[in-house]
């Protein structure tokens, strides 16, 4: 069958084909069971090697932070003999994103954050002494050991199994943490250091929303990953079911967790920024449009204070002035009964003899 959409419509299917079926061309969704299926977008976002040795736990020897970002991680702890699966990423600018929406000769485009992956692991238990993993290891190698490199870490979020010690450390060390549900996510967790922990929950009634980023994501090939085989083929062995990602049987899901649960903590957790004045392009909101309202509002406020602080300026300029007029008349009458030129005055008030 052939299926003929408006031209304008081709971004939709160029990045997410099987949405853009169901959304212009009426097909069902539950027609389709393989949740990411742009997998092979992949490998058009390597950028290079995976610092992180996840068999000996250590990093590159010469890896440090070299920019002043903020960021986010995730880690799936393992249970029952499963690996660890660990990610540390941050936002490192926006770029522009063509929409379907097509008006006259204005094309209109959307500012969406670009990902950088700082590493990934997937660490395995039967490598660990004792075939066993322990979390207070993970938590020194994975995410203490980036404070002592010089890493600025926001905020670190873990599953639910043995996560409460893991929690709390972070906390002590100034890092904001919680837990996260990849499976059925309720909630995404927001910094907030005017809290006691160091976080709130914001309710979210989309159970998949971190998946479904994620493979927004990797659509508009907004992400640099380290090259790591992992996560490729966890990509092709996640399947949607019952309104669910879940991985099909004998199937593992664990550095695919770990890197949508950091991305989703990072674009959450973005600072709101400055609307850029984009030319012929519209110009548009980024996440929660409250958030962009509300740094408006303070541009304003900043506006009307600068105002305010050139009015003082210009008044202060205008009493200056007036003394001055008023020491020149001063000297100009001394002077005048002395008979002294007016053409001479202003050379006395620059030092020359007369």
């Amino acid at each position: 069958m052939i299926l003929k959409v408006p031209i304008e419509y081709l971004p939709d299917f160029i990045r997410i084909p099987t949405v853009a079926l169901r959304q212009y061309g009426n097909f069902a969704s539950t027609a389709f069971d393989i949740f990411y299926y742009n997998w092979a977008n992949i490998q058009k976002c390597y950028r290079g090697s995976n610092p992180f040795n996840e068999h000996e736990l250590l990093f590159d020897k010469d890896y440090r932070c070299k920019d002043g970002f903020t960021r986010f991680g995730h880690i799936d702890l393992s249970i029952s003999g499963d690996a660890c699966g660990v990610c540390i990423c941050h936002i490192s600018n926006f770029v522009h994103i063509p929409s379907a929406n097509v008006e006259g000769d204005v094309e209109k485009r959307e500012l969406f954050p670009f990902i950088n992956i700082d590493f990934l692991g997937r660490i395995f238990p039967k490598n660990q002494a004792g075939g066993v993993l322990d979390p207070a290891l993970i938590r020194e190698t994975c995410i203490f050991e980036l404070l002592r490199r010089g890493f600025d870490i926001g905020l670190v979020t873990f599953d639910g199994f043995q996560s409460w010690e893991s929690i709390l450390r972070c906390r002590e060390k100034g890092i904001a943490s919680d837990f996260l549900s990849i499976d059925n996510t309720k909630y995404r967790v927001v910094m907030d250091f005017d809290k006691e922990k160091f976080v709130r929950r914001d309710s979210l009634k989309n159970p998949t929303a971190p998946h479904d980023l994620f493979r927004e994501i990797l659509a508009d090939f907004r992400v640099n990953l380290p090259i790591y085989k992992f996560i490729e083929v966890e990509l092709k062995e996640q399947d949607a079911v019952d309104g669910l990602v879940v991985k099909i049987q004998g199937g593992t899901d664990d550095v695919i967790q770990a890197a949508v649960g950091a991305i989703f903590n990072a674009v959450n957790n973005t600072f709101e920024f400055v609307q850029e004045k984009k030319n012929r392009f519209d110009e548009s909101e980024f996440m929660m449009k409250q958030k962009a309202q509300n740094f408006r509002e303070m541009l304003g406020e900043q506006d009307r204070t600068t105002r305010e602080t050139d009015k003082n300026v210009g008044d202060q300029k205008k009493i200056d002035h007036a003394k001055k007029t008023d020491a020149e008349k001063k000297y100009s009458d001394t002077l005048d009964q002395f008979d002294v030129p007016r053409d001479t005055f202003g050379d006395l008030l620059g030092g020359n003899e007369w």
